[in-house]
């Protein structure tokens, strides 16, 4: 643009050059055309002013374009950075989805395995548990049974022990209402306690027994405390000593007796056994044959 100026330029110093020289005719056409190449000069100026503008927009538009093409190639490279990054953590992302698909499906394959394993072993439990209850049941009526036939034989053992109850009270109250009859009569008797003394010896462990029971009553009466281990030892200690006197045996025997009267008098049997009812009948048959002797 520069370059055409300056060309119109030596073309309107030519024309006014050829207008000073020219005759006056030509003077008037040279000004009209220099008139003219001046409108049109300015005309030119004008365009190459406007020109001139829209290149240096032209050119700033460009500069702004650039740096604009190289903003979007920067975004380009940090999107294509991010995008092969994020591929690649999609890559790894994938690869580990994939490994712990593979795993939980190791492990839903273990917990099927074992759920059969554990529904075979509850077959075998429920299969045993019919077998172990039928056994069991089996069990429970032969204990039932047992136990049945052991309160049977309790329930006649205290028959008979009601039985034996009510006959030596029966005996303990004729033998009183025979001494009150004796007293009141005001006879003496005349028995004679040679013809009662005792022919068989009493066992140890039986008059200990007898013993033992009745310290054991007397110490419930008196509220002291005490178990039957102590009892027994004591009572045991009690018949050793009695058996050390020289008629032992004879002591003994009383003792033993009286004990019996003693739980007589109560009403309480419970200790008693086939050595007790057996001494306290031969003593009883002995009173009465000595009391018939010295009545004849």
């Amino acid at each position: 643009m520069a370059m055409a100026f300056e060309a119109l330029e030596a073309r309107a110093r030519r024309a006014r050059e050829r207008e000073t020289g020219s005759s006056s005719s030509d003077g008037e056409r040279a000004r009209a055309n220099a008139s003219e190449a001046t409108r049109r000069l300015e005309e030119l100026e004008d365009r190459l002013r406007s020109a001139t503008t829209t290149l240096r927009a032209t050119h700033e538009e460009l500069e702004r374009e650039r740096k604009r093409c190289a903003e979007l190639d920067a975004a380009l490279a940090r999107a294509r950075d991010s995008t092969t990054a994020a591929f690649g953590e999609k890559i790894q992302t994938t690869r580990e989805l994939a490994e712990a698909v593979a795993a939980l499906e190791g492990e839903k394959a273990d917990a099927m395995h074992e759920r059969a394993r554990l529904l075979e072993r509850m077959d075998a439990l429920e299969r045993d548990g019919v077998v172990d209850g039928a056994v069991m049941n089996e069990n429970l009526r032969i204990e039932l049974a047992n136990e049945r036939a052991k309160r049977g034989d309790l329930e006649e053992a205290l028959t008979d022990l009601k039985l034996a109850s009510d006959a030596s009270m029966e005996l303990s109250v004729a033998l009183r209402q025979e001494v009150e009859a004796l007293r009141s009569s005001g006879a003496q008797p005349s028995v004679s306690l040679i013809n009662i003394e005792p022919t068989d010896e009493i066992p140890p462990r039986a008059a200990s027994a007898i013993e033992a029971h009745l310290i054991w009553r007397r110490r419930d009466a008196r509220n002291e405390p005490g178990d039957a281990s102590s009892d027994w030892v004591k009572a045991e200690s009690i018949v050793t000593d009695r058996l050390a006197r020289a008629d032992g045996a004879r002591v003994v025997y009383w003792a033993y007796l009286n004990a019996l009267a003693e739980l007589l008098r109560v009403g309480d049997v419970a200790a008693f056994d086939q050595t007790s009812w057996r001494a306290l009948g031969d003593f009883v048959a002995r009173v009465l044959a000595a009391s018939r002797a010295s009545s004849s």
